[in-house]
């Protein structure tokens, strides 16, 4: 079984913007810690039922820039997961298709880095960004015409 995430948007300071008495400039605050100790309990219960990958589909960081305190703290979690993880590049994990804030944990044992896609249990697995005024029926045309195992998220 694989488990599924999105849009966690760490170090966005627009809601919770108290800073539990850190520096905001490391990019830490309330919301942050709330969104990592979910993440933390969600990896542990997907283990515990069962699956042996997490995925997170995107926009980890609210901001391509995040600040080492914490890069540190989701390094920390990540390290310790319990099961392989994925971590698809989203929108605001990226200034330039060059570089990702993503880009070091692809070190971390177990952790997967993807860009525009990932082969996850033979199923190629993308992710379809929203585009308003946009329509995706030709992306899911190409997919069902593909032939092959093919996730779309």
């Amino acid at each position: 079984m694989i488990a599924f995430c999105a849009d966690l948007h760490l170090g966005n300071h627009k809601q919770f913007g108290d800073f539990d008495g850190k520096d905001h400039r490391k990019g830490t605050n309330a919301r942050s810690g709330l969104v990592l100790e979910t993440l933390n309990r969600a990896l542990q219960l997907a283990r515990a039922n069962g699956a042996y990958r997490f995925v997170i589909c995107g926009d980890v960081f609210d901001k391509a820039s995040p600040g080492p305190a914490l890069t540190e703290d989701l390094l920390t979690i990540l390290v310790g997961a319990p099961v392989e993880v994925t971590l698809l590049v989203g929108n605001h994990d990226h200034e330039s298709d060059e570089v990702s804030a993503l880009d070091p944990f692809s070190q971390l044992e177990g952790v997967t880095v993807a860009r525009g896609g990932a082969l996850i249990n033979n199923h190629y697995t993308s992710l379809i960004p929203y585009v308003a005024g946009s329509s995706t029926t030709h992306i899911l045309q190409q997919v069902h015409h593909a032939k092959q195992p093919f996730l779309v998220l």
